[in-house]
């Protein structure tokens, strides 16, 4: 049985590695296996994926960040919402209980209705941006957990090798043992296969890292089905529930009225 070194495969996934990738984004692709068996023992345990490019930390907890970040600004652009639909509420009252509206009252009207109209949709957009991330976090979760399963496979494969190659060493030291005079054959043979088996070993070891690693990216990347805090929650209710008043024209002197709040 021939092991290639461990050390310098392009597939080896070092311990060095596991910690230090290449960069948060990059995707895993199949490498050459670690392990060359071309004599006796398990057939090759095939390829597996690179780095997990843990380089800059978890991927997991920069997803969070950015997710708590965007539903900071969720809320803070649903309270500016509301804000902006009681102050157009005011001046739609204003106008309600006004003899004569004169021009000014009709121009705050407006200018109310326009900056309500630009809250709505800086709202609309920071919500859109708390679901993307959401997606985003989903199918991250989704690729370390294929990562995790492919990972684990191979390091099951590479554990079947480990055996196997102290099988091999085994049954040869107890053949020399027997034998008055172990030839240098055997002796060569002997020194292949524990020199085999320590590469191996390594190998299964930066693997075990490696899968701990991912477990904790895992870990760290946020629930898919998680709901916004309940600060975000209270102020877009508050936005949607709106005040009777404000589903009515604002009065119905003024020509082309429109209600002041979201449907």
């Amino acid at each position: 049985m021939r092991v290639q070194s461990a050390n310098n495969q392009p597939g080896e996934i070092s311990q060095a590695q596991a910690a230090h990738g290449d960069g948060p984004d990059a995707e895993p692709v199949a490498g050459p296996s670690v392990f060359d068996t071309s004599g006796p023992g398990p057939s090759d345990v095939g390829g597996r994926p690179g780095d997990v490019e843990l380089k800059g930390g978890s991927r997991g907890r920069e997803v969070q960040t950015r997710l708590n970040n965007a539903k900071r600004n969720l809320e803070q652009s649903a309270a500016h919402e509301k804000r902006l639909m009681d102050a157009a509420d005011a001046v739609s009252a204003e106008i309600r209980g006004a003899q004569n509206p004169d021009a000014d009252l009709q121009t705050r009207l407006q200018q109310a209705r326009q900056n309500l109209l630009g809250g709505r949709r800086a709202a609309a957009a920071a919500e859109r941006q708390v679901e993307d991330l959401r997606r985003e976090a989903h199918q991250l979760r989704q690729t370390l957990q294929n990562e995790h399963s492919g990972l684990s496979a191979h390091r099951a494969d590479g554990a079947q090798l480990e055996r196997t190659t102290q099988h091999e060493i085994d049954v040869l030291e107890a053949a020399m043992r027997i034998s008055d005079h172990p030839s240098a054959d055997s002796q060569s043979n002997l020194q292949k296969l524990q020199n085999d088996l320590r590469r191996i070993q390594d190998a299964n070891r930066d693997l075990t890292i490696h899968l701990r690693d991912l477990l904790l990216e895992i870990r760290d990347v946020p629930l898919h089905q998680e709901t916004a805090n309940a600060a975000v929650e209270t102020a877009i209710q508050r936005a949607q529930n709106e005040p009777a008043s404000s589903r009515l024209a604002a009065n119905s002197r003024i020509p082309g009225d429109i209600c002041t709040t979201r449907r």
